[in-house]
């Protein structure tokens, strides 16, 4: 019996929508495979179609084939997508039509972190408490009673999520020079695969080679130490804009044409105008921390606006279910209500992106313009 799967020390292990720790010290493979027994039992008992996709890290790999086991051991049928970001395997649920998935991955935190993040149908999120609470069975072998499902089914879905990601960049007129920092992460691949479509957008390359032990930067895109090399080569090279992303490709810090940060909340409001551009009567949720400045520009853009507390992954409902179309935060999450998960990295560059080439005005000009509307 692994000592510690028992519910008190993974209920320790419980961050927001992700249960994580330190690989082969705090979590480890026995746990992962469990933890997706119940998770399938509790999702669709005995028969559910789910997907498994994993990050960059070296311990990722190892502990989706853990999860695989698990699940299988339930009769579940599962595919695998590999290495992906996680708005990539929350589209692929939702395009699929399954019943759910599991992303393996810890976010920001260092490579030898990993944990697990579960969806339902949709990509509703699942709290990992309701997946511990559920029926847990503590030895391994108690796992493979019953009949495991031998078939698994491998897909690569990047071709068509990166076709629908790249919807935004058909509109943008001219050339358009950008420095991007990929994390040394999936996100990279994505990118690559977005970008061979369009010989107008000159990019920066920065943090585009795979490396499991993402080591070269700090890991939240948010920080001062992660944007240096991207605010060095805006201004070296004359770029329009910086974008730095985080790992898991559901975070985005803004570097402006000078190499200066861009506010996050600034940047809500840019996407919020460019969604206001082909709507009426827009709902925006954004964090309850935000200045005066945010509420101000938002009626100005007529858009009815509301604090909301909570997270991208909490909010999902409000955002999907009750009419919200956008909900932004000073941490770099931009959850749209038509991308099927939560935050999405690279649909909110690829959105600014287009707006900023239509009005042909620096990108500080725009920020400072919308800080002023209060």
């Amino acid at each position: 019996m692994n000592t510690h799967a028992n519910r008190e020390t993974l209920m320790a292990l419980v961050n927001g929508y992700t249960i994580r720790g330190q690989t082969d010290k705090s979590f480890d493979c026995p746990q992962a495979m469990m933890l997706a027994r119940a998770f399938g039992d509790f999702l669709a008992p005995g028969d559910g179609t789910l997907a498994i996709g994993h990050d960059m890290r070296a311990s990722s790999a190892p502990l989706a084939e853990a999860v695989s086991l698990g699940l299988r051991s339930g009769g579940h049928h599962v595919t695998h997508i590999g290495s992906c970001t996680t708005p990539a395997l929350e589209w692929y649920i939702d395009e699929e039509e399954l019943d759910g998935g599991i992303m393996i991955t810890a976010g920001c935190l260092a490579a030898e972190y990993n944990g697990l993040r579960f969806y339902g149908p949709r990509a509703d999120p699942v709290r990992p408490e309701q997946v511990v609470e559920v029926g847990w069975i503590q030895k391994l072998d108690a796992l493979f009673q019953a009949p495991c499902n031998s078939t698994l089914r491998y897909d690569r879905p990047l071709p068509h999520y990166a076709a629908w990601l790249r919807q935004p960049l058909r509109e943008v007129n001219g050339q358009v020079k950008l420095a991007i920092d990929a994390a040394n992460g999936g996100v990279a691949v994505e990118l690559e695969e977005v970008l061979a479509h369009f010989p107008n957008m000159l990019v920066e390359r920065i943090g585009f080679s795979p490396d499991p032990s993402l080591s070269r930067r700090p890991l939240d895109p948010l920080s001062p130490q992660a944007q240096t090399e991207t605010s060095q080569r805006v201004k070296a090279r004359g770029c329009a804009l910086g974008a730095v992303l985080d790992v898991d490709g559901d975070r985005l810090a803004v570097i402006d044409e000078r190499g200066q940060p861009a506010d996050p909340y600034a940047i809500g409001i840019l996407l919020a105008e460019e969604r206001a551009k082909s709507r009426t009567k827009l709902q925006v949720l954004h964090a309850e921390s935000a200045p005066a400045f945010v509420d101000a520009a938002l009626h100005r853009l007529g858009v009815k606006a509301e604090k909301a507390p909570g997270t991208a992954l909490s909010l999902w409902h409000r955002i999907h279910d009750v009419g919200a179309v956008l909900y932004f935060d000073d941490r770099g999450h931009y959850s749209y209500s038509d991308f099927p998960g939560s935050a999405n990295a690279l649909l909110a560059l690829f959105r600014l992106i287009k707006s900023l080439s239509k009005v042909g005005q620096p990108l500080s000009e725009r920020v400072a313009a919308v800080q002023q509307a209060d």
